[in-house]
């Protein structure tokens, strides 16, 4: 492995003085093995730096983003990213990047990104009467065609003595969308399906519409 110390500079000058407090951001380095080295990044003052101890030898991508969001997910994320050659690097085995400008278009969308929330609620009988012990869960939910894909969004927690509960996740909506896809799962809705089937067979076209499967299959829409 060979082992030099990658400097990036940050840019936030464009970012106004007042917003560049309201969130912690940091930088991490992946190699082709996937190894991963990140550091917090200080932006206050609109000028930061971060160093590195990266792998020289193989190609880095580099990413910019919030410092709660998980390493592997800012890969996944669309942010501010740049690509290190193992061509780049110098003699003396610490290479500067030109710096990273970070427009306010993203300092803001990272706002919104990855946030945080709580629900809280009741569980109660016909009657209004409280139910403890109920087990909670909250799931995101897509549709798409005759296909569903339910997520699991937090723990299950359990409804105290008054039926009470409160539960919280934290959620990100800025995947690239190759990523987002890659990774629901998608099963078969038939409750779709059956309405979905029926109408398109009124059709002359579509009189000899394959049965659905349980995994979407985009020659269907040929």
């Amino acid at each position: 492995m060979a082992e030099r110390v990658l400097v990036v500079p940050l840019d936030a000058s464009q970012i106004p003085e007042g917003e560049r407090k309201e969130q912690k951001i940091k930088v991490v380095s992946r190699d082709q093995k996937g190894r991963m080295v990140s550091a917090p990044a200080n932006v206050a003052s609109g000028k930061g730096e971060v160093k590195l101890k990266v792998d020289a030898a193989q190609t880095l991508d580099i990413v910019v983003g919030p410092e709660s969001t998980p390493d592997e997910d800012l890969f996944r994320l669309q942010t501010v990213t740049v690509k290190v050659s193992p061509n780049h690097w110098p003699a003396t085995g610490v290479y500067t990047l030109p710096p990273l400008l970070i427009p306010p278009f993203y300092w803001r969308f990272w706002l919104r990104w990855c946030r945080t929330f709580t629900i809280t609620g009741r569980v109660v009988c016909a009657n209004g009467a409280p139910v403890p012990g109920a087990h909670v869960s909250a799931f995101d939910v897509d549709f798409w065609w005759w296909w569903f894909s339910s997520q699991p969004v937090g723990p299950t927690v359990v409804t105290d003595a008054n039926g009470a509960f409160a539960m919280t996740f934290r959620w990100c909506c800025g995947w690239w969308p190759w990523w987002w896809w890659r990774l629901r799962r998608w099963a078969l809705e038939p409750r779709l399906a059956s309405h979905i089937l029926p109408a398109m067979r009124l059709s002359q076209r579509f009189k000899r519409l394959p049965q659905p499967g349980p995994v979407p299959n985009f020659k269907l829409f040929q």
